[in-house]
């Protein structure tokens, strides 16, 4: 009777190849899972801020008087732009965090999960009030913001 103590050249290659099967299949569907959930907490980042930027206009609601906002002139106010009744100015993550209505990630930076080399400080928040019914709403342009620190 033969003593069979190993595997066989063709039992090792089949396991080979199944592993790669395996791997070929996982590693692209891992990545792809990784870059959603980025995707979603630079969202959910930046629905944040947009909540933050509202709640600062509700504190700082003299910034959207006729004075303007002279204690904040980095909201640059000068280029603020009024509408009937709607007042519209932009302010900055960087602003938010200063004042304490946003976090920073890392000391003094906001990162952004989708790029580490780059953060959020620099993006701009569109802040608009409307004195006829004294509410505020967000928005901002994902396309043109600057990302540098």
């Amino acid at each position: 009777m033969e003593n069979k103590n190993g595997f066989t050249l063709v039992e090792i290659l089949a396991v080979i190849i199944v592993l790669g099967l395996v791997m070929a299949v996982s590693v692209p569907s891992s990545i792809t899972i990784g870059n959603k959930i980025k995707d979603k907490l630079l969202s959910d980042k930046l629905a944040l801020a947009e909540k933050s930027a509202v709640l600062w206009g509700q504190d700082n609601r003299s910034c959207f008087s006729g004075s303007g906002c002279l204690e904040y002139p980095e909201t640059m106010d000068s280029v603020c732009s009024l509408s009937g009744d709607l007042k519209t100015c932009y302010i900055t993550l960087e602003m938010l965090a200063e004042d304490e209505y946003y976090d920073y990630d890392n000391e003094s930076k906001i990162e952004n999960p989708k790029d580490s080399e780059k953060c959020l400080n620099n993006y701009i928040i569109n802040l608009t009030y409307n004195k006829k019914n004294k509410s505020f709403k967000t928005t901002m342009d994902l396309d043109n913001q600057d990302s540098s620190c």
